[in-house]
């Protein structure tokens, strides 16, 4: 029976062999849903200015993974026949696989993969039997499509190291409410890591999870606490990782190296045009409305004033009226910057290929 330290020191470790990858990760998560750090500190009340760059190309890349007519194929199984006719028919049970999962669940999965695939480099599938969609009456059983299929985010699954099909183990991780876990577990209760109970949680808290899978076993905890064990009748962990084929294979084995998103190698150059975009905002909202500085207090200029300007400083001393500060001058060749990044983020991201635009390469993916 596995014990909860056991789990913790898997996770523990996970998450330095997989420090880097959930980093870059994150960072492109943040870039597509704009929030990318520019890298360096505004001056107050400064908007930043976040390109839809990113998105963008990531959503364009996912354009062109085409999920509606899956091609499946298998190598040669051997020499003869009825090799030959078993390939045939598995081929046929994977493209029936595919268009039932695709029918049968509530989310695009697939277009949910290739996304996955597309931002963050792996995506991540969860397979498991549903006895409530299964009947014991034979006739039955050729329509009914009894498997739950469910995408996760990859950061929420730990898969044994080197990945290498089965998997030695697998610990999902997602959060739950307490009453959510007590309704469906009612023996439940969380508790302190002293093995006294918690009420510091009400029906309201939310706990996480940590779900492990082996070969032989199956079994959830929270809260320091086990809400069930099972056995494993699957033989393996029900989860399926896979890369996205832009990365590579290093020396060190490093996954995140071989989790390779679309925009991983131009985060660089997307805070770049954050910063150029939100200097140029800046620069000419500070030439039309230019600071200006005199000897009110700011709260009392702020009732004075029905439109002042775009910043103002108020000093304790002061011969003159209040005046403006020069604007600062446009400068083209900061905006001309803007072109070369772009250029350099198609050349890295592929968009000239995946576009179709003429004299580029032809490309081919296999899943």
């Amino acid at each position: 029976m596995v014990e909860l330290a056991y789990i913790n020191k898997l996770i523990s470790d996970a998450e330095t062999y997989y420090a880097a990858t959930w980093q870059s990760m994150k960072k492109s998560e943040d870039a597509y849903n704009l929030k990318l750090q520019s890298g360096i500190k505004l001056p107050r009340d400064t908007p930043v200015h976040y390109p839809s760059t990113a998105p963008a190309i990531v959503d364009h890349f996912v354009d062109q993974v085409r999920t509606s007519n899956p091609i499946v194929t298998l190598g040669p199984l051997g020499k003869g026949s009825k090799k030959e006719e078993r390939r045939s028919l598995l081929e046929a049970f994977g493209r029936l696989v595919l268009e039932r999962t695709n029918s049968a669940e509530d989310e695009p999965v697939w277009d949910y993969v290739a996304f996955g695939l597309g931002l963050l480099g792996a995506s991540v599938l969860r397979v498991l039997f549903d006895e409530s969609k299964w009947s014991d009456n034979p006739e039955e059983q050729g329509y009914l499509w009894p498997f739950t299929v469910r995408v996760l985010h990859p950061k929420n699954v730990i898969v044994s190291p080197g990945h290498r099909f089965p998997y030695a183990y697998v610990i999902e991780r997602q959060r739950r409410y307490v009453s959510e876990l007590q309704a469906d577990y009612p023996d439940w209760k969380p508790l302190t890591k002293n093995g006294l109970v918690d009420n510091t949680l009400g029906p309201t808290s939310s706990v996480e999870l940590m779900i492990y899978w082996d070969k032989d076993e199956y079994t959830m905890f929270a809260a320091n606490n086990r809400v069930f064990e099972k056995p494993n009748l699957l033989g393996c962990p029900p989860y399926i990782w896979g890369y996205s084929g832009l990365g590579h294979k290093s020396e060190d084995s490093d996954p995140d190296a071989q989790a390779a998103g679309i925009i991983k190698h131009i985060i660089s150059e997307l805070q770049s045009e954050i910063r150029l975009k939100t200097a140029g905002d800046s620069a000419w909202v500070r030439y039309v409305w230019p600071a200006l500085f005199g000897t009110i207090s700011e709260a009392e200029f702020q009732t004075k004033w029905s439109a002042g300007a775009g910043r103002y400083i108020a000093l304790k001393d002061m011969d003159e009226m209040p005046q403006f500060l020069p604007p600062p001058e446009l400068n083209q060749a900061m905006f001309a910057m803007v072109p070369q990044l772009r250029a350099s983020m198609e050349r890295a991201t592929y968009s000239e290929v995946l576009s179709g635009q003429p004299g580029t390469a032809d490309y081919g993916v296999l899943y």
